[in-house]
């Protein structure tokens, strides 16, 4: 988006703040002034444009400072998921996990989900805000992994990763007879 501000066209037809989209067409529009707008326009990081004017609509000595942001074509970013499940367990069995999140503009969500072995679950949705979903997954080897996810509204705004540590140790199994011979061979070699 880009932002142009008419100066003094005219004795008294400027005083405008005009947001441009990428293709020329215009996006919005704000008369802020009665004659022209000495000031340029600033967006801020939350995406808000701010701008004062020099002279009010009824030619007042005096002016204003203007914040133009939520509700005029500012999209936010879902917020962060929360992801549940266990946090550690047995290589080669399967775990279900939970994650939800809602979005600030009540906007459709999908989820991304990177298991930390180098798989990911691809971008899943559009679910409607505030809805959660339950993916499964088995790790095929011993080790630490981070479940990172992230989600995205149908704007195509992104929420930051949030992150889970599992780990996978060795499944140990205990087995009488493996005991039993273990035992048996050891007491076999010394006699």
């Amino acid at each position: 988006m880009e932002l142009q501000s008419w100066t003094h066209v005219g004795e008294v037809s400027g005083g405008y703040l005009i947001a441009v989209n990428p293709d020329g067409t215009e996006k919005w529009r704000h008369r802020i002034a009665g004659e022209w707008v000495d000031s340029s326009p600033c967006i801020g990081e939350n995406g808000i444009v701010y701008i004062g004017s020099s002279f009010d609509d009824q030619g007042n000595d005096y002016g204003y400072f203007y914040a133009f942001g939520y509700g005029e074509n500012v999209n936010n970013p879902p917020n962060t998921p929360i992801i549940t499940g266990q946090n550690s367990g047995k290589t080669g069995e399967t775990y279900t996990y939970t994650f939800s999140t809602t979005d600030p503009d009540n906007d459709d969500i999908s989820y991304y989900i990177d298991w930390g072995d180098g798989t990911n679950s691809d971008w899943q949705g559009p679910y409607s805000s505030g809805t959660g979903i339950s993916l499964s997954h088995s790790w095929s080897n011993d080790g630490s992994f981070s479940i990172k996810a992230k989600a995205k509204d149908d704007e195509g705004s992104e929420s930051t990763y949030t992150t889970l540590h599992v780990s996978m140790p060795k499944s140990k199994t205990f087995s009488l007879l493996s005991w039993l011979i273990e035992r048996w061979s050891f007491f076999r070699f010394f006699n």
